[in-house]
């Protein structure tokens, strides 16, 4: 999502808080800290492409490579026009306790690596060049073998059109307003990205995520009926 003010400019807004209405609808309260036009465009939701696998062990435990012994080397072709990719693996995908490492190449170029304690692993790239990648999984520290599945997201430019923003169409500085997000069409069980305002004040962190429900209208509801939103900078 982007906010726009005058001049284009990222806008500094203070988020109070985040309540249900029926529908599935959020709303952001924020206080302005700026005074001229506004403007909310969705961007996205995109659901990711799912990559399922089994990794073995990399008995050298050496760094993510193209050749590192037992990895999962997964294509990816990422089209012209997209403006941000991201790779990503989750600890509720892999046998407990293991670490699995990630690294994405363009051609033999690295152009990004997550190697953490765990498996919850994360490549972003912004405004990738169009062409053919290849994410890697790594079994750096992995007990025999290990179910993964690599999620990819791939955005541009455009609003999906299963998530509606309204918005006031202008700001005083120091009012507050509210910023209304309505989501339609989400599959339960999917996890979905959406480009949110290049870290305005108060707005939601570059990993935060939010649970929507999406066949009842209230978020008590956890009979696995929700979808996952990811926020990330836009710009």
């Amino acid at each position: 999502m982007t906010l726009t003010g005058d001049k284009g400019r990222a806008i500094p807004v203070v988020l109070a808080r985040w309540r249900w209405r029926r529908r599935r609808t959020s709303v952001y309260n924020v206080t302005f800290g700026f005074a001229g036009p506004f403007s909310a465009t969705a961007r996205g939701l995109v659901a990711a492409d799912v990559t399922p696998g089994i990794v073995v062990d990399d008995p050298t435990d050496s760094t993510c490579s193209l050749t590192s012994p037992n990895a999962q080397l997964i294509p990816v072709t990422v089209p012209a026009g997209t403006t941000y990719a991201r790779f990503a693996l989750f600890d509720a995908d892999v046998t407990a306790g293991t670490d699995i490492d990630l690294c994405v190449f363009n051609g033999t170029t690295l152009v990004g690596s997550s190697g953490s304690g765990t498996s919850a692993e994360e490549v972003n790239l912004l405004n990738p060049a169009a062409g053919s990648y290849t994410v890697v999984v790594q079994g750096w520290g992995v007990v025999g073998s290990s179910p993964f599945t690599l999620h990819t997201w791939l955005l541009d430019s455009a609003a999906a059109g299963n998530m509606m923003v309204s918005a006031p169409a202008s700001a005083t500085t120091g009012a507050t307003g509210a910023i209304n997000l309505t989501f339609t069409g989400l599959t339960a069980g999917t996890k979905y990205l959406v480009r949110w305002p290049r870290r305005p004040s108060g707005m939601p962190s570059p990993r935060s995520c939010v649970s929507i429900p999406t066949d009842r209208h209230f978020p008590s509801d956890d009979r696995g009926l929700r979808a996952a939103v990811f926020f990330v900078p836009d710009g």
